[in-house]
C-alpha cells in the first residue's frame, strides 16, 4: 500500500505543470493571449499572473484610483480565466526607463525560482516596432530571468534564502508588431472567456468596439489557419541548452487536440 501511495504521489507531482504570465499593464495578457492562457489552464496548468506596473496613467480618475481601479480589474480577469494568484510588482507606469534591468530581472527570478512554471508567457521583446517601453523592458527582463534562474551563481541570495535554481521548458512570446511567428494556437473554445476577461478592464477599455476588434482579430488569424478563432505566438523551447535549435517550424493547434 506504501508502495502504491508513494507512486501515485509521484504521478501526480509530474503531471503537475505551472505557467506564469508576465503583463506590463494590467489589460496586456488577456487581449494578446486571454484565449491560449484559458486553454492551458483548462488543460491542468495552475496559472500565475505577474504585473509589472501600477497601471497609474490609465484612466479617466487620478492616478492612485485608476491604480487602485485597475489592479481591481485585473484580478477580476485573471479570476476569469482561472489563474490562481495575482503578484504586482508596482513599478511605476510609463516610468520604466529608470529602472535597473537587472534589479527587474532579479525579481522576476525570484518569482520563476519560486513559482518553477515550466511555461512562461509575455511580450515578445524582439518584435517590430514596438513603441511602448514598458513592454519592450519586461518582455527583455523576463527573457534574461528565464536565463538566469537556472544557474545558481545568478543571485545566490535567492538560493541561501530556501529558493533552488529553475529551469523554463517553455516561452510563449507575443506582440502587437511584426515578429517570429511559429505557434498558433486554436483558441475557439475559449474565446468567449478571452473577449469576458478583456471586458472586465473596465476602466482600460473603455471603447466596447475594442471587444469586437479582437475577435474578429483572432477569427481572421483562425481562416487563415483553418479554424474558428485563434493566437499568435513566437514559441522558444529548450531555453538554456545552448543548442541554438530555438526556433520551431509553424506549429498548428487543430481544433479539439491537446497543446
Amino acid at each position: 500500500m506504501r508502495t502504491i501511495g508513494l507512486l501515485l504521489c509521484m504521478a501526480a507531482a509530474l503531471s503537475a505543470r505551472t505557467l506564469v504570465v508576465v503583463t506590463a499593464h494590467a489589460d496586456d495578457f488577456s487581449i494578446f493571449a486571454g484565449g491560449t492562457v484559458a486553454k492551458l489552464i483548462g488543460e491542468g496548468y495552475t496559472g500565475y499572473l505577474i504585473r509589472v506596473t501600477d497601471d497609474e496613467k490609465d484612466g479617466v480618475a487620478t492616478a492612485p484610483e485608476s491604480s487602485l481601479r485597475n489592479g481591481r480589474e485585473l484580478n477580476d480577469a485573471a479570476r476569469i480565466l482561472g489563474i490562481k494568484e495575482v503578484v504586482s510588482l508596482n513599478v511605476k507606469n510609463d516610468e520604466m526607463d529608470p529602472m535597473s534591468g537587472t534589479e527587474l530581472m532579479e525579481r522576476l527570478m525570484l518569482h520563476i525560482r519560486r513559482l518553477k512554471p515550466d511555461i512562461v508567457m509575455t511580450f515578445d521583446p524582439w518584435a517590430a516596432y514596438e513603441e511602448n517601453p514598458d513592454h519592450i523592458k519586461t518582455g527583455r527582463a523576463v527573457v534574461h530571468a528565464c536565463w538566469m534562474a537556472q544557474i545558481d551563481r545568478f543571485h545566490p541570495e535567492q538560493i541561501r534564502a530556501g529558493l533552488t535554481p529553475h529551469y523554463v521548458n517553455e516561452l510563449y512570446l507575443w506582440s502587437r508588431g511584426p515578429h517570429v511567428v511559429n505557434k498558433v494556437v486554436d483558441v475557439t473554445a475559449t474565446i468567449d472567456r478571452k473577449i469576458e476577461a478583456v471586458r472586465a478592464h473596465r476602466g482600460m477599455i473603455r471603447d466596447p468596439k475594442i471587444l469586437d476588434e479582437l475577435r474578429e482579430k483572432s477569427r481572421q488569424i483562425g481562416e487563415l489557419h483553418g479554424m474558428k478563432y485563434a493566437e499568435l505566438f513566437h514559441h522558444m523551447d529548450s531555453i538554456g541548452t545552448g543548442s541554438g535549435d530555438k526556433y520551431k517550424a509553424l506549429e498548428v493547434l487543430p481544433a479539439g487536440e491537446k497543446r
